[in-house]
């Protein structure tokens, strides 16, 4: 079970891999970050929250910019237009989480293929994730 706050790597060099589940694209070339598609999901072991908590998300934009939306077991937790390499962050209400596994289903429904598809690169790109933090509000 992680504990609050915790941070998980992501990239070649990242420690990101236990926790990811489908829609990830791990490239060992891409050192600092790992590519989702339309859909990723992380499956993260945690403990109850005892107050909100805050859920960070460093990212970087496939184009010009990116609608990403955030699950919670399922229910909405945040929606962000990423037009940057950027850290968003949200406020979770600790209701939407569960001890025992959670998922983060992070979405980008404008996920598009890479500029260069003719070298027989076949993703769908939405951000590339490069870390994810969760940690308890201040009271």
């Amino acid at each position: 079970m992680l504990n609050y706050p915790f941070k998980i790597s992501f990239g070649a060099n990242g420690d990101s891999k236990p926790w990811c589940g489908e829609g990830w694209s791990h490239d060992d070339s891409e050192k600092t970050h790992t590519w989702m598609s339309y859909v990723a999901d992380l499956r993260l072991p945690l403990p109850r929250p005892r107050r909100p908590l805050i859920l960070e998300l460093d990212v970087i934009p496939k184009g010009n910019d990116q609608d990403v939306f955030i699950y919670l077991n399922g229910a909405f937790a945040a929606f962000w237009k990423v037009d940057r390499p950027t850290r968003m962050s949200t406020r979770v209400n600790p209701i939407l989480l569960r001890p025992g596994e959670n998922t983060v289903t992070i979405v980008c429904p404008r996920a598009m293929p890479p500029h260069d598809s003719s070298g027989g690169d076949k993703r769908v790109l939405g951000v590339a994730v490069q870390a994810l933090q969760i940690s308890e509000a201040a009271p």
